[in-house]
């Protein structure tokens, strides 16, 4: 199963701010999970994201 983390949590391993990564998310450049009213982040997914880089498409049409 993958492990899902909040927006806080991704900011610290990334080590941006929670709100770099809540926009990132709202711009669709980083993948999310909504989880009943909350949204959590696959980190796979996320790391996956972060590590194509900026001039790549991913499947989710997300890029950083």
């Amino acid at each position: 199963m993958s492990e899902l983390i909040t927006a806080n949590e991704v900011a610290v391993r990334l080590r941006v701010t929670p709100q770099t990564v809540r926009r990132l998310a709202r711009e669709g450049k980083l993948p999310v999970v909504r989880v009943g009213r909350t949204y959590r982040f696959d980190w796979a997914k996320v790391w996956a994201t972060v590590q194509q880089g900026p001039d790549s498409n991913n499947e989710e049409g997300a890029s950083i």
